[in-house]
């Protein structure tokens, strides 16, 4: 090959690799300046307060909203407390970490109902026009108050977690976004203290249980 020919092949393949090298570093640059510029962003997501239980059933008083690196988010990470009333979780949910909505589940169904340390699960028959029009949901906290055949009632327990209901056992996905009392309450399933269990089966046994729904904390 000419000496001319060899340096004139050098000069472009010089050219060829330096507008390689320049759109490499273009390249690079945009991306590292993206990155920098969502470094500092974040959003605001709920997070446990404490560490959950798989098949805890959720409400909004569990958590608290946290900010988060945006770019450290997972793809479906939850944003709202809303999305998380009346789920369940399907696995632990760390204290302090934003949740994926995959690892949540609706709440009732066939899913095994969580009883918090030192609690025991007790359901009791209600309707809707005793149990605030039906619209008592799991994660829910209610007063007690039984009435008897004479007209008298009285306080029978106080601050009591609902674990379940009838509604939220049968309800589809569209009824449970649409409110659970569309089926019609005819049981809730209460988390009491042991000594507790006893009283409460003699007062619904022997009056008609009303659920005063209290509000949530």
């Amino acid at each position: 090959m000419k000496p001319t020919m060899r340096v004139l092949l050098a000069v472009m393949l010089g050219i060829v690799a330096a507008v390689l090298v320049g759109g490499f570093a273009l390249s690079t640059t945009a991306g590292a300046r993206s990155a920098i510029a969502n470094a500092g962003k974040t959003v605001e997501v709920p997070v446990p307060k404490s560490t959950l239980g798989r098949s805890t059933v959720l409400n909004p008083g569990m958590f608290e909203m946290k900010p988060w690196p945006a770019n450290f988010l997972p793809v479906d990470a939850v944003k709202t407390l809303k999305e998380l009333e009346g789920k369940q979780a399907n696995e632990s949910l760390v204290a302090g970490q934003p949740i994926s909505s995959g690892r949540l589940g609706t709440g009732g169904g066939g899913a095994r109902v969580a009883i918090p340390d030192g609690l025991e699960a007790l359901s009791v028959g209600v309707d809707d026009v005793a149990a605030v029009g039906g619209a008592v949901y799991p994660g829910d906290r209610v007063r007690l108050v039984k009435t008897g055949s004479q007209g008298a009632s009285a306080l029978v327990a106080e601050d009591v977690l609902v674990l379940a209901t009838s509604s939220s056992a049968t309800a589809s996905d569209a009824q449970s976004d649409a409110g659970l009392q569309s089926s019609g309450l005819t049981w809730v399933t209460l988390a009491l203290p042991a000594e507790m269990v006893l009283p409460v089966v003699e007062a619904s046994d022997s009056g008609r249980m009303h659920l005063v729904l209290l509000p949530r904390k």
